[in-house]
């Protein structure tokens, strides 16, 4: 489960100082952590594209607010720029903090953090491999019915899988959609006939592979 870190930036500047300037440096100090270098003799494009894909799934930093004061032909005394941080498990949240603070927004050069949002703690991941009895149930249930699972991701949201996660459950987050464009909260967010009514029968499917399991006798640990 990814966590989710909103960052609110507030560059508290002197009237004096280029507040301009300032708050441009603070999203480039942003821009250049998730800068990845891509200078090879022979690049694999391709490679380089899945890659930054499956990065931008897990882990995304986008400016949504910015506040320069609100006279046209006045310098503002004070910046403010948000941030919608959110990040993968693999990222030490603490660690990214102390950048955040030091690095980025030091007080040396009056600018102070606050965090609207902040979810810290060791992350609450469930087993998705063949190891995981519960997840070749349902692989196995899903190919029953017609579907297939994709590789597993980490959603880079929240879901109200993480409240089982928290009580010691397993859990997986899983939609049998498919040829449906993702248009998750967006507009015109819709999920034609014929994919609803195959999705019936893949959850029916599932329903029955998870009640009708029998524990093994020594197996309940692998649980």
């Amino acid at each position: 489960m990814s966590r989710l870190l909103l960052a609110q930036v507030v560059l508290a500047l002197c009237i004096l100082s280029a507040a301009a300037d300032d708050g441009e440096a603070i999203v480039s100090r942003f821009q250049e952590y998730l800068r990845i270098d891509t200078v090879q003799p022979k690049p694999d494009y391709y490679k380089a594209v899945d890659f930054l894909s499956s990065q931008a799934k897990s882990l995304s930093l986008e400016s949504q607010t910015n506040e320069f004061g609100f006279v046209m032909n006045l310098q503002p005394s004070e910046a403010e720029a948000g941030f919608d941080i959110r990040i993968p498990p693999s990222v030490d949240s603490e660690a990214l903090e102390r950048r955040l603070v030091e690095e980025w927004a030091p007080a040396a050069r009056n600018m102070s953090v606050e965090f609207k949002q902040k979810h810290s703690g060791e992350p609450l991941l469930t087993t998705a491999d063949d190891s995981n009895p519960w997840w070749r149930l349902l692989e196995n249930a899903v190919k029953e019915a017609g579907g297939k699972t994709s590789k597993p991701e980490i959603f880079p949201a929240s879901t109200d899988a993480r409240y089982f996660r928290m009580a010691g459950v397993p859990a997986f987050g899983f939609s049998p959609i498919s040829n449906t464009p993702s248009l998750l909260h967006d507009h015109n967010e819709y999920l034609g006939r014929a994919e609803y009514l195959k999705g019936i029968d893949v959850y029916v499917s599932i329903i029955k592979a998870y009640a009708s399991y029998e524990i093994k006798s020594g197996s309940r640990d692998e649980l």
